[in-house]
């Protein structure tokens, strides 16, 4: 699958972001080379997004203890689609983009840590949105994505 234009210029304001703070059904979505990246972050804080939270999370197999901490900025497109960022373990920060329903569309990725290629396999678990983006599996709560 090919980017469009939209789509691409949806993850430019997240590259503005990082460098200046320095740092139901199954649906498959593959997703292709970005520019994007998602270096060394500052973890999620509350100021900075709608809501934060421990969501689970697995790198590499290894689940994480007490998960990872995301941020949701909703309303961050034009359309209404919101912007996740899930700091892992190590500091670096996954970006997992929605539509203004909520729905997951899209993970940034980047050649320097080799996610460029990988594929985003979503699927419908009750009320949250499970997540696998190559050795990646996050799984996120409607109420988080949404509010409520």
């Amino acid at each position: 699958m090919h980017r469009t234009l939209a789509q691409t210029l949806v993850v430019l304001p997240l590259l503005m972001a990082l460098a200046g703070c320095g740092s139901e059904d199954e649906a498959a979505a593959p997703v292709g080379p970005s520019p994007s990246s998602s270096a060394t972050a500052a973890p999620a804080t509350g100021a900075d997004f709608d809501a934060t939270a421990s969501i689970v999370c697995i790198i590499n197999g290894e689940v994480v203890e007490h998960g990872c901490m995301a941020g949701i900025k909703r309303g961050w497109t034009d359309d209404g689609g919101g912007r996740v960022a899930i700091t892992k373990p190590d500091g670096t920060q996954r970006a997992i983009f929605t539509d203004a329903i909520g729905n997951p569309t899209l993970a940034d990725s980047s050649q320097a840590d080799r996610s460029s290629g990988w594929t985003m396999v979503i699927t419908r678990v009750g009320t949250t949105s499970v997540i696998d983006f190559g050795p990646e599996h996050y799984e996120l709560p409607d109420a988080f994505v949404l509010g409520g």
